[in-house]
């Protein structure tokens, strides 16, 4: 869709820049090719005034100074013999025409020539070459032409790459929007048809209650779902409000809010944070991230277990003593509503690492996650990435 879409309006470009540089060059030839004839036509009407002073009859000393004149120059006498005939009209041919202008052609070159009746009657003519002639008009629009098609072709590449940036956002953001349905759509289908179920089986036992329970607990599943995407989808175009922010006073107030309620399911949450670790990013999107990690290993984290949070100015690290995460498993921890074996009877939909790996990514760190064989799972955050700009 967007392919054609880029190819069509780079055309579009094209076609206007190829057709206003036909323009510029035809306005350009026809004001040459005026232009030219009229500095020629003056010089003529000019060089005929000298000629024609210097004819009183003419001889030997006139002739050497007609030969002085910038045209070649013929004289006709009042009763239609040749005076004076220099080799151009010679090599012409052409037979005694009327006062004005007129054009002859000599093979490829065109002449012009400019008649006018002397005092005594006689007539006089000057000829020039026609230094931008028809042949030579037409081998100026060819080259033109040429000239055209290498532009044209220049901009339509150049069209094409800047209709490529110019459309990416609102690529990104079709796409953005396809994958939101396509997720949503497939996600929503199963909390619906229970609901539509409980419903149903509410209406034929009569049991009502534990019918609209179940129902709004589908509903709330839904709710999270959807709230979990217009998320992701939100985070895709996020303008980061990045600022200084002190790490570790983050990480240790997020560690202890979790601790309390770890301790109501006998996990035990411990920190080993470094002071004065201050990186640049959004408040609220950086503890939401170390949020969806502590939720997340507090969910796999039997009674009796452990989480560890750690903080270096190189990286942070969220630990736990659960089943961990199989090898075949650890590229996919991260996509949306992936879910491992172990999780599926566990409450969640998938999206906690999803929105946690965003939110890295758009402060330029990255996210990984380490699961030795029957030593739980390490979620890391690395970051050494590039530093957001504020906005």
């Amino acid at each position: 869709m967007f392919a054609g879409l880029r190819f069509k309006l780079a055309l579009q470009f094209t076609g206007i820049v190829f057709v206003l540089m036909m323009l510029t060059g035809a306005v350009f030839l026809a004001l040459e090719y005026g232009e030219t004839h009229y500095e020629l036509d003056r010089a003529l009407e000019h060089s005929a005034r000298i000629a024609g002073d210097v004819y009183f009859p003419i001889d030997s000393r006139e002739a050497a100074r007609l030969r002085r004149v910038d045209f070649a120059v013929r004289i006709i006498g009042p009763d239609g013999s040749l005076l004076y005939e220099a080799d151009t009209f010679a090599r012409l041919s052409i037979p005694a025409g009327s006062p004005g202008f007129s054009n002859v052609r000599l093979g490829t070159d065109t002449y012009r020539i400019y008649a006018t009746r002397l005092p005594t009657g006689g007539l006089l003519e000057l000829a020039a070459l026609d230094r931008i002639g028809i042949s030579q008009l037409f081998t100026e629009a060819r080259a033109f032409l040429l000239a055209s098609i290498v532009v044209s072709l220049v901009t339509f590449l150049a069209g094409m790459f800047f209709a490529r940036k110019s459309l990416a956002p609102a690529e990104r953001m079709f796409v953005q929007l396809q994958q939101f349905t396509n997720d949503a759509s497939h996600e929503l289908r199963t909390p619906l048809a229970v609901v539509n179920s409980e419903l149903d089986l509410a209406l034929k036992t009569e049991d009502y209650e534990n019918g609209i329970r179940a129902a709004k607990k589908e509903l709330r599943r839904g709710s999270e779902i959807v709230e979990g995407l217009l998320q992701l989808t939100a985070l895709d175009s996020v303008t980061l409000d990045a600022q200084p922010l002190d790490l570790s006073a983050l990480v240790e107030g997020e560690v202890q809010r979790f601790a309390r309620l770890a301790a109501e399911n006998d996990i035990e949450v411990s920190d080993q944070i470094e002071p004065s670790v201050s990186v640049r990013g959004d408040f609220h999107l950086v503890a939401q991230l170390l949020a969806n990690l502590l939720e997340n290993a507090l969910k796999f984290t039997p009674p009796g277990g452990k989480v560890t949070v750690s903080l270096t100015p190189a990286d942070l690290r969220v630990s736990d003593t659960g089943p961990g995460i199989p090898a075949d498993e650890l590229q996919r921890i991260f996509e949306r509503f992936y879910q491992t074996d172990s999780s599926r009877s566990e409450e969640g939909h998938g999206l906690g690492l999803a929105i946690a790996q965003r939110i890295a990514e758009v402060h330029g760190w990255s996210i990984r996650a380490e699961s030795p064989p029957g030593r739980g799972a390490t979620f890391v955050v690395s970051l050494r990435g590039k530093t957001p700009a504020a906005r």
